[in-house]
């Protein structure tokens, strides 16, 4: 687990994190910070990413996290693009907020 909650964060969130073995949480939230999802397949027991207030602005990679059980990315700015429907394909994903993270468009037929 690596929680780095609210520590007054900038930059970008390397991609290395993601090579951590074992890591099964990463709760960056309320840092002004940027994480890249295009690693996260090398996290194979991540259950748990929370991204609430970040500068996170795109889920694209999302789908490879196939052991993501918790997605919280409250207070993020998408630009009101829509939610991608590789997170639909999450099969192990239980707990999602996506509240005030300027999402738009229509919902999946996947939902």
């Amino acid at each position: 687990e690596i929680a780095l909650m609210e520590n007054k964060l900038n930059g970008l969130i390397p991609s290395i994190l993601f090579h951590l073995p074992e890591l099964r949480k990463l709760d960056v939230r309320n840092n002004d910070i940027s994480v890249g999802l295009n690693a996260v397949f090398q996290a194979e027991h991540l259950e748990e990413l929370l991204l609430d207030k970040t500068l996170v602005t795109s889920l694209e990679g999302i789908g490879q996290a196939t052991s993501l059980r918790v997605l919280h990315l409250t207070k993020t700015s998408f630009g009101w693009k829509t939610i991608p429907d590789e997170l639909y394909d999450l099969k192990a994903l239980e707990d999602v907020n996506l509240a005030d993270a300027m999402l738009g468009g229509t919902l999946s037929s996947k939902i």
